[in-house]
């Protein structure tokens, strides 16, 4: 599963906390896809397939899956935008973000080695 929107929206989502610099998002300290960790990607690739597994489930069909993860993260991160602010019918919306809050909130950190870690 391609997750590349996912983790380029937490990317420009996220402060670089770990860094000299953390009042700034991590792409514009130029940090891509490339640079989080194996376990991090695995772990973002996982609570994607499990969110598109809980919509179908609720009988909600997929039609952009790019679109679906870019608004899963800004939804179960509480950013301020997401499924329910409008792009979605109101029960769609109502049910994704649902989902996506079932999730819990994570942040992006750099470790020792200057990659990206999700947390918790």
């Amino acid at each position: 599963m391609n997750i590349n929107q996912l983790i380029e929206t937490a990317l420009w989502s996220s402060l670089a906390l770990g860094s000299s610099s953390e009042d700034t998002h991590f792409d514009s300290l130029g940090f891509t896809v490339d640079d989080l960790t194996l376990k991090a990607h695995v772990r973002l690739e996982l609570e994607c397939e499990e969110f598109c597994r809980k919509a179908l489930a609720a009988g909600i069909p997929i039609h952009d899956f790019e679109d679906w993860q870019h608004d899963f993260w800004l939804t179960r991160n509480r950013h301020g935008a997401g499924f329910w602010d409008g792009d979605y019918e109101t029960p769609i919306g109502q049910k994704l973000t649902e989902i996506s809050h079932s999730f819990g909130e994570v942040h992006l950190y750099l470790n020792d080695e200057n990659k990206i870690e999700v947390y918790p």
